[in-house]
Order: C-alpha cells, then structure tokens, then sequence
C-alpha cells in the first residue's frame, strides 16, 4: 500500500474488506489495522491467506 497524497494518514487508519471472492476469514466486518504512515512512504499490509481459485485471479475490496 503507498501513501500517494501530501498529507500523513493517521495513527487511526485501517482498511475495511468491502467485497471479494471467497477466502478464509474474509468477510464484511474485516478490518486491517494500517497506522500512521507518511506521504511517499509504502507498506505491505497483511490481510490473511489466500484461497487461490484455478484461474490463478483472485480479486478482493478494500475501502
């Protein structure tokens, strides 16, 4: 995940798990706790294992 704005996201920032195909604990009420990250700076966010379908694609929404 990258920071593209000007301005540092909060210490309160998460991401919510809107819709996407089955995976092992993903549903609605997922939600990703991400922190303060500053403008320009990039993370990995860890949302759980994937359950990969047999066309190798795997989609998932987050807000």
């Amino acid at each position: 995940m990258l920071n593209q704005g000007d301005k540092a996201w909060p210490e309160t920032t998460q991401i919510h798990f809107v819709v996407g195909e089955s995976s092992p604990g993903a549903d609605s009420s997922m939600v990703v706790k991400v922190g303060h990250v500053d403008p320009g700076e990039a993370l990995d966010v860890w949302t759980g294992d994937l359950e990969v379908r047999s066309s190798g694609l795997v989609h998932f929404f987050y807000r």
